[in-house]
């Protein structure tokens, strides 16, 4: 087993000290004479820093958590998608993860157990109303989120701009001949900024829209469930629906089974959009034309954040992050 090429050894091979290359690693500046050679050894013995000495170094331990809240584990088809990007953007940052997944009615456990690991804490989902004080008592550590409020006074929450991508579905839609659009919806609230908006894009090319064609609640269910009966309502309701806007992917995949159940199909008799843009969307036939997040770009975005967080810099929150429209084939011409 070859040994690992230590910072001495590009030292002594480069012909400098071992600090001049530490400068020259973390953005230091040399003369270019000796900043080429240093560069150029580096590259030759494929010398690679060791992120968890250089943790020791700055009193960091080299390590960020990722809490996610129960409820999103169990029904959100977007998490996969957003976790193995997560665990690239730590990983290229040369930091550790621990992922760890938090019981609203009991998140002190998970809380307790997670803070003598971690520099800091990207949350994911809805973790309660009271998990800042738990945060406050028994991290204290930075921590990020997004769409969801944090009253955290080492937390920072990235705001979530849904509306042009909602012009464009909206857009989209109309161009192609739907005029009779339903939406499907939740009762919390992201779906209700996503559905306001919808509705505010919608009017400007059909003045008589009518808000009564959104469903986010009348039943006991969630997610799929919800999909599933609230799409018959819609059906019951409005049965010149001609398209049908779901806004999350798990209420999309109740729906569209609700859609079978009525001898319907995708998109030959009613097209369908999606809110999440999942690997189950895409991969979906048809795949669903979507809203949603490049979630390559917002997992860097949140890593990015809260390591300058953690750095004691001022992270760069002066633009929201954008929902995307994907146009695919669930949606089908009426003309």
């Amino acid at each position: 087993m070859s040994r690992r090429v230590t910072i001495k050894d590009v030292a002594l091979e480069a012909g400098v000290s071992v600090g001049l290359v530490s400068r020259v690693l973390n953005g230091g500046h040399c003369g270019p004479p000796l900043c080429d050679r240093i560069v150029r050894t580096v590259k030759r013995l494929n010398y690679v820093p060791d992120p968890y000495a250089r943790a020791v170094r700055s009193g960091l331990k080299g390590c960020l958590g990722i809490l996610v809240s129960s409820g999103s584990r169990q029904n959100s088809f977007w998490l996969e998608d957003l976790l193995v990007n997560l665990l690239e953007a730590v990983s290229a940052a040369s930091f550790r993860s621990i992922l760890q997944f938090i019981e609203i009615s009991d998140p002190l456990p998970g809380c307790r157990k997670i803070s003598q690991f971690v520099d800091g804490l990207v949350l994911i989902g809805h973790l309660g109303e009271e998990f800042p004080e738990y945060l406050r008592d028994y991290c204290h550590v930075p921590a990020i989120t997004y769409w969801e409020d944090l009253q955290y006074d080492k937390g920072l929450s990235l705001e979530v701009d849904v509306a042009d991508g909602m012009r464009q579905m909206a857009e989209h839609l109309y161009k192609h001949g739907h005029r009779e659009v339903g939406v499907v919806g939740a009762d919390y609230r992201m779906n209700q900024q996503e559905s306001d908006a919808f509705l505010h894009y919608f009017r400007q090319f059909v003045p008589d829209y009518s808000a009564e064609r959104i469903i986010r609640s009348g039943d006991p269910f969630s997610f799929g469930e919800a999909g599933y009966h609230r799409t018959l309502q819609m059906l019951d309701r409005f049965p010149r629906t001609s398209a049908l806007l779901y806004l999350s992917d798990s209420l999309a995949f109740g729906g569209i089974n609700a859609l079978h159940s009525r001898r319907l199909r995708v998109p030959d008799e009613i097209s369908v959009g999606s809110f999440d843009n999942s690997f189950w969307a895409s991969s979906y036939m048809p795949a669903l034309t979507s809203l949603g997040f490049n979630y390559s770009v917002l997992a860097g975005t949140l890593v990015g954040c809260l390591l300058d967080q953690i750095g004691g810099k001022t992270p760069d929150t002066s633009q929201p992050l954008q929902v995307h429209f994907f146009q695919r084939n669930s949606v089908q011409s009426l003309h």
